[in-house]
Order: structure tokens, then sequence, then C-alpha cells
């Protein structure tokens, strides 16, 4: 045995790790790669979680903030938007959900919908 350390010697340092950065690599980085990985191997299920939480985000900011939105709308915008809305959206809605209500094959239902049709409001008890 004779001169230098030995090879196999713990040393204080502790094991290197390479290429994963060990406990100096950001922890937000680590995870962020791994939810990469996970979206690129699964894009279908990536597009369901995305479409999950806008939904999500959605109801919690309708739940939240949908009163005020209800209010500040009647008291501003209402009066003025209202018979414009009725005057020319109106009547494409009622057209679309007669042609919906109709039974025809769904092609024909398609080609429809490109179709301008005479559409009565006085009959629609909805709108």
């Amino acid at each position: 045995m004779s001169g230098g350390p030995r090879t196999n010697r713990p040393t204080g340092r502790g094991k290197t790790r390479s290429g994963s950065g060990g406990r100096s690599e950001d922890p937000l980085d680590k995870v962020m790669r791994r939810v990469n990985k996970w979206v690129d191997r699964n894009p279908l299920g990536s597009s369901l979680l995305t479409v999950a939480l806008c939904a999500a985000l959605a109801f919690l900011f309708w739940g939240q903030f949908g009163g005020t939105l209800r209010w500040a709308y009647t008291r501003y915008v209402a009066a003025r938007l209202d018979p414009v809305l009725a005057a020319h959206v109106t009547p494409h809605f009622t057209a679309l959900r007669d042609l919906m209500r109709e039974k025809i094959p769904a092609m024909e239902k398609i080609r429809n919908m490109f179709v301008y049709r005479a559409v009565d409001l006085t009959a629609s008890k909805e709108l």
C-alpha cells in the first residue's frame, strides 16, 4: 500500500450526480421537465386536462363575479344592447334552434345551416 489515497475511500463531499443536477437544481425546473415529458407522451390527456382546467377557472370566475357582471350588464349595457341583439342575433339563433329540432339527416342539417331562413319571432316563447 504505497502512496496516494484509495479510490473507493469515502470523502466529505458526498457523491456527485451527473446529468440531473443534484441538490443544486431548481425543484420547479425538475417538475416542469417531468410535466413536459408527460405532455409529449399523452397529447390527448393533456388536451383534456387543459379543457378541464379552463372550465374550472371559468366556473370559479363566474361563481365569484357572476352576480356583479349581471348587475353591471343590466345597469349600464342592457338598455342599448338588447334592442340590437333582438334585431340581429336572435333571428339567427332561433333559425338554428328550429333547424336542430327538425328530423332530417345530419348532412342535410349542416347544409341548411348556411341557407337563409325566414323566422317568425312572435311564435318564439324562449327569446
